[in-house]
């Protein structure tokens, strides 16, 4: 039996992805809209992993335990929890992510 370098590649990058870090985090949700609150204004959500520096999210961004999100004044947005249920995240407004149920302002 002849294996091609096609199915060595994708073995091997199968096992590295399953070894690497990033693929064992625990998500907990994601976010699912961001939007502006004013007409022209623009929407921009920020995202902190603990002791990170803060970067802009994007919808179906995941997050974790202790991540924290931010808006500006003229931004909305929303997440959902992976067990259900939403949360929304007022304009200017600063939550953390505290448990799977549960996020503090």
């Amino acid at each position: 039996m002849r294996i091609g370098s096609k199915s060595l590649l994708g073995s091997a990058l199968l096992v590295w992805s399953l070894n690497n870090p990033v693929w064992s985090q625990e998500y907990l949700g994601k976010v699912i809209q961001i939007k502006p609150t004013t007409k022209g204004g623009a929407a921009e959500l920020l995202q902190q992993h603990p002791n990170k520096n803060w970067y802009a999210s994007f919808v179906d961004q995941p997050f974790q335990l202790q991540d924290r999100f931010q808006t500006n004044q003229t931004t909305a947005a929303a997440l959902e929890l992976l067990l259900g249920g939403r949360v929304g995240i007022s304009p200017n407004s600063e939550i953390e992510i505290i448990s799977e149920r549960n996020v503090r302002d």
